[in-house]
């Protein structure tokens, strides 16, 4: 890299993949400790990578997300949609959500995708501020979003309409994580703070 790495995710066992400031994808075999290839990618900043059991997202600074097969690389679609700058990624990873991919950008929305077919599944859901952070619970059919407007929405996929806002922070909720058992919601803040939730 020439650059900052922006963004890192290990493929399996044996490979990594980073995104740089140039919109590039690097492949590195981590066991080796070798350089394999690079990709060109994106126009602008790499921010957010996602893999599923058979392809790799890559979300960037150009409003986009690249799709890619898992195997080589190769780019297959590419999802426009967002108009602004795509910060946050995460694969539905079980059930009828295996597959989907969610999307978080400073356009303040959420969007949901057949990684596929390409297409928006649903109307972007929207904060009042950067989307900086999403989660998957698929066993419950759960999405939290964390945001700059200080507050964390948990999106019920079977009935949309029913959120549930976590607010009263004190800075902004730039990352969070759910457990395994998807009984936990960590938060992470601007402000050097770690939340913890019970999800049940």
């Amino acid at each position: 890299h020439q650059g900052p790495v922006l963004s890192l995710l290990a493929l399996d066992s044996s490979r990594i993949v980073s995104g740089d400031i140039e919109g590039t994808l690097h492949l590195w075999n981590m066991r080796r400790q070798k350089y394999i290839q690079h990709i060109p990618a994106h126009k602008s900043h790499v921010s957010c990578l996602a893999r599923s059991t058979d392809v790799l997202a890559s979300g960037s600074s150009d409003k986009t997300i690249a799709i890619h097969q898992l195997l080589d690389l190769e780019t297959t679609q590419r999802l426009v949609g967002h108009e602004a700058p795509v910060t946050s990624l995460v694969f539905g990873e079980c059930g009828s959500y295996q597959g989907i991919l969610f999307s978080g950008s400073v356009d303040k929305s959420i969007r949901v995708w057949n990684v596929r077919t390409g297409t928006c599944l649903q109307a972007p859901i929207h904060h009042q501020g950067t989307i900086w952070a999403i989660a998957c619970a698929p066993i419950h059919s759960k999405v939290v979003t964390a945001s700059g407007d200080r507050t964390v929405q948990v999106w019920d996929l079977k009935a949309p309409k029913n959120v549930i806002v976590l607010e009263g922070f004190d800075s902004a909720v730039v990352s969070c994580s759910i457990s395994t058992q998807e009984d936990l919601l960590c938060l992470g803040m601007e402000s050097g703070t770690i939340v913890v939730y019970n999800l049940q």
